[in-house]
C-alpha cells in the first residue's frame, strides 16, 4: 500500500471555547452519539468516544459515523465516551459552521485530553461521485446564489426580500429506513452530507462549480429491508435517478489522522 507522510502543524489562532464541562457519558449508556443543536451558543455533544472526537475534529468523521481513519493511540482510551458541553467565544459568528466547531474541538482535545497528533496521506478504497450523464437529474438544479459560502462560513441564512431562505436545507427519515437528505450548497457540502450512508471515503469527482438545490430520497439499510418495507431504491441508484450523479467504487488518496498522544482528562 503506499503511503505518503504530511505532518500538519495546526494554527488554531488563539480560537477556543469561553468555558467548557466535560463529563464521562453514563455507564452502559444506550444513547446514540449526538451533537445536540440544544443553545446556538453552545457545542453540545452527547456520549461521543474520544476517538469519534479526533474524527469530528480532522473532518474525518461525526457521530455515527464510521472513524476507522483515525489510527495509532490506546484503543482502550480512545473508546472512553464523554459528554461536553462548551460555550463558544464571544467573538464567533452565530450560527458556528461546522469548521469553526472542528477547529475549537481540536483546540479543547489539545488542553484537556493531550491530544497530539498528525495527518498523512493514504491510498485507501473509497466512493467517488462522478457525473452519470451531461443531465443532471430532475431534483438537482443550478441556482443564480452562492449558497456555498453561507453553508462553510455559518452566521444567519441569507433571505429574500419576502423574508423566504435563500439556502434552505431539505430532507428527514422517510420512514425507519429511508431517508430524505438534500440542501442548496456546494459539492462539497452535498458530498459531506452524504458521507454518513457510504461507508468508504466520499471524493468528488463530478467538476461541478457552483451551488445547487438538491434532494435525494433513498433506502439506507437495503440489506435488512424489503420492496415492501421500503419503496425506496438504495443510494447508488437514487443518486443516479434523481441528481444524475455516479457513485463508484475505486481507490483514493485521502487523509488519515495518526495520534500521537491522548489521554483521559480530569472531568469538571
Amino acid at each position: 500500500m503506499t503511503r505518503m507522510v504530511l505532518v500538519v502543524i495546526v494554527l488554531l489562532g488563539g480560537q477556543a471555547f469561553e468555558v467548557a464541562s466535560v463529563r464521562p457519558s453514563a455507564p452502559l449508556s444506550r444513547r446514540v452519539p449526538t451533537l445536540v443543536p440544544r443553545v446556538p451558543s453552545q457545542f453540545v455533544a452527547m456520549n461521543w468516544s474520544i476517538r469519534t472526537y479526533v474524527a469530528f475534529a480532522y473532518g474525518i468523521a461525526g457521530p455515527g459515523r464510521t472513524t476507522d481513519r483515525v489510527r495509532g493511540g490506546d484503543p482502550a482510551v480512545l473508546e472512553q465516551r464523554f459528554d461536553i458541553t462548551a460555550t463558544y467565544p464571544p467573538d464567533i459568528v452565530i450560527p458556528v459552521s461546522e469548521d469553526d466547531q472542528r477547529t475549537l474541538v481540536r483546540a479543547l482535545l489539545v488542553d484537556r485530553f493531550g491530544l497530539r497528533a498528525h495527518v498523512e496521506r493514504e491510498v485507501l478504497p473509497a466512493a467517488v461521485l462522478r457525473r452519470a450523464s451531461d443531465t443532471l437529474g430532475p431534483q438537482m438544479r443550478p441556482l443564480d446564489r452562492d449558497c456555498g459560502t453561507w453553508r462553510w462560513t455559518g452566521g444567519v441564512m441569507p433571505t429574500d426580500a419576502a423574508g423566504e431562505p435563500l439556502c434552505p436545507s431539505r430532507g428527514a427519515p422517510v420512514s425507519s429506513v429511508a431517508m430524505q437528505v438534500g440542501a442548496s450548497s456546494d459539492m462539497a457540502f452535498l458530498i459531506r452530507m452524504l458521507q454518513p450512508y457510504v461507508m468508504r471515503p466520499l471524493v468528488d469527482e463530478t467538476g461541478l462549480a457552483g451551488s445547487f438545490a438538491w434532494i435525494v430520497t433513498f433506502n439506507a439499510a437495503p440489506e435488512r429491508t424489503t420492496v415492501r418495507q421500503s419503496p425506496h431504491p438504495e443510494l447508488a441508484v437514487a443518486l443516479r435517478e434523481q441528481l444524475g450523479l455516479e457513485l463508484v467504487s475505486t481507490s483514493a488518496e485521502v487523509d488519515v489522522v495518526v495520534i500521537d498522544a491522548v489521554s483521559e482528562p480530569e472531568p469538571n
